[in-house]
């Protein structure tokens, strides 16, 4: 392996656990370069951070296709209503989690992603059938 791409996996790898910390639009060049021991300069000119951001996608859509994959079971099982726009429903609840996660960590209190949970378990129940 070159060394630009011993580096690339480097600030991929170092990047992928600040992600899962403070989450990808949580986390901002200043933080790579702490977590890398790199100056920012290297980072923004390496092209690692398209290929992260590649993965990145990559990651967001299998959580997606997860949430889009239990609604459309739970329509089928007759636990939602026939109506729930799935699609819709998926993105709202993984932005509701993300937004939760972001705020907790930036303000250091939990408090934000239990209120996000606690609504967003309000929400989906009034999908489910019978209500």
């Amino acid at each position: 392996m070159r060394k630009g791409e011993k580096t690339r996996d480097f600030i991929i790898r170092q990047a992928a656990v600040l992600f899962n910390q403070k989450g990808y639009f949580g986390s901002s060049i200043s933080d790579l370069s702490r977590v890398t021991g790199m100056q920012k300069g290297s980072i923004e000119s390496d092209d690692a951070l398209p290929s992260l951001k590649e993965k990145t996608k990559m990651a967001m859509e299998n959580f997606l296709e997860l949430i889009r994959s239990l609604l459309r079971m739970g329509i089928e099982q007759g636990e939602f209503k026939e109506e729930t726009e799935v699609q819709e429903m998926a993105i709202y609840i993984t932005s509701v989690i993300e937004g939760g996660v972001m705020l907790s960590r930036l303000y250091e209190d939990n408090t934000y992603i239990r209120s996000n949970i606690n609504r967003l378990l309000r929400e989906i129940e009034t999908y489910r059938m019978g209500n």
